[in-house]
């Protein structure tokens, strides 16, 4: 508290960004691109009356059970029902955000375990 700014680098200070958490409705699977090829690139979500994409899950959970390969043929799609991963359609999934956009979206939102 009593340290002052310098327009650098410092010891002293401690650069705090607040997180808020809210909890969302899985409404689809991406499928992975590049680095996560044929494995879970996001989660489609619903929260209130938005739609948006979350990540931040370790490759563990990005392991889908997708028996005929559709996600590797098809990278960067919502995924078909057959496709299976951890997280269920309909079930509920936590996150954390910084904040929330004009839009409605919330900014940095990463998946929390």
């Amino acid at each position: 508290p009593t340290s002052v700014w310098v327009p650098h680098r410092s010891g002293s200070l401690l650069k705090v960004k607040p997180h808020r958490d809210a909890e969302g409705t899985v409404v689809g699977i991406i499928s992975g691109q590049g680095k996560y090829l044929g494995m879970m690139g996001s989660l489609r979500i619903r929260w209130g009356d938005v739609f948006f994409q979350l990540s931040g899950f370790t490759d563990e959970e990005r392991m889908l059970v997708d028996r005929d390969g559709w996600a590797r043929k098809n990278a960067g799609m919502l995924c078909p029902p057959w496709v299976e991963s951890k997280f269920a359609i309909g079930s509920q999934v936590r996150f954390r955000f910084r904040e929330v956009t004009n839009e409605g979206l919330p900014k940095e939102a990463r998946y929390w375990r």
